[in-house]
């Protein structure tokens, strides 16, 4: 079972719209597959299944309460993907979260009775580097960033770096960086390539071979409780999140190769 965050401080990278399509792609291939949702804005919990704001079975009672996360899990529409839901009531678990010995342990011991039963575990977070971003980098093997084409795009990539570099000295040694997708590219646009440039620059070969087009249904399945390949199967965005898949595969095998090698 591998564990991955998808994490960047800023927001409208599609972090959410990447985390819930990759999930989905991944269980269409026969994975088993729980999306950790660690955003009280909710969206991926809307997408992947309903929840109310006054649901209390939330990951907000596995971070405060301490119930172990297997009680709040459901399956959702989609053959082999699961989520552990959130609500507004997340919003709170930052300052309720303070007091508590370990804090940044809470979600990584609150999955310790998951017994590999799931191939992949996806985390989505917040727009913060908060102590709800700190829980799901402890508790992961790796992370994705996503970065938007945008004028904006580095805005907090060096603080999230440096946050990354902290957690894996002091929390989890093995944390490492997946990799990065570049979303909402637009090739009519130089910004776009510039930003691609620039990101070869700083991260080299963790950019993934294939980006997200900017692409209008890509942000209107989400304003209808829908993924990608429900709403839209042959957009453009549906083709490159199935591509982002692969070269997602393509990684993970390599690098537990490469793992087992050592």
């Amino acid at each position: 079972m591998l564990t991955i965050t998808f994490a960047n401080q800023k927001g409208g990278t599609t972090k959410t719209t990447t985390c819930v399509n990759l999930a989905t792609a991944l269980a269409m291939r026969g994975l088993k597959v729980l999306v950790i949702d660690m955003d009280s804005q909710a969206t991926t919990s809307m997408i992947l299944g309903p929840v109310s704001d006054e649901d209390t079975n939330t990951v907000y009672s596995v971070l405060i309460n301490e119930i172990p996360l297997k009680n709040v899990i459901r399956k959702t529409r989609f053959e082999n993907l699961f989520i552990a839901p959130s609500n507004i009531l997340l919003a709170s678990a930052e300052i309720e979260l303070v007091p508590k010995v370990g804090r940044e342990f809470m979600l990584k011991l609150s999955m310790s009775d998951l017994d590999n039963q799931f191939d992949f575990v996806l985390i989505d977070t917040a727009p913060s580097l908060g102590l709800l971003t700190i829980n799901s980098l402890t508790a992961s093997d790796y992370i994705i960033i996503p970065i938007s084409c945008d004028i904006l795009s580095f805005v907090g990539v060096k603080q999230l770096i440096n946050t990354v570099n902290i957690v894996r000295k002091k929390l989890n040694p093995s944390l490492e960086i997946l990799g990065v997708l570049l979303t909402r590219y637009d090739l009519r646009v130089r910004l776009s390539k510039e930003v691609e440039r620039k990101t070869k620059e700083i991260f080299g070969d963790l950019l993934f071979p294939h980006y997200i087009s900017e692409n209008v249904k890509l942000r209107e399945a989400p304003l209808q409780g829908k993924v990608i390949y429900e709403y839209a199967p042959n957009s453009r965005g549906a083709r490159n999140y199935l591509e982002f898949a692969n070269d997602f595969l393509k990684r993970v095998k390599r690098l537990t190769k490469n793992t087992k090698s050592n």
